[in-house]
């Protein structure tokens, strides 16, 4: 994906990657931001499942700076 959508990018290719497929390129690719990103969206058909919760967002960014 980082060769199609960024050629020429060196660095080092992680995953996950959050893609924009409309625009073909990469949107993100560290995994807490995409986590805190994707736990904002309303989508239809949703779990309701709520990947950052108020009263864990502390403890979460803490492991996260590890």
């Amino acid at each position: 994906m980082y060769d199609l959508l960024s050629p020429g990018y060196r660095g080092r290719c992680t995953a996950p990657l959050l893609v924009d497929t409309k625009a073909r390129r990469i949107v993100c690719n560290e995994s807490s931001l995409i986590m805190r990103n994707l736990a904002r969206l309303d989508m239809e058909g949703g779990t309701g499942v709520d990947l950052y919760p108020a009263g864990l967002a502390r403890e979460i960014d803490a492991w996260n700076e590890r």
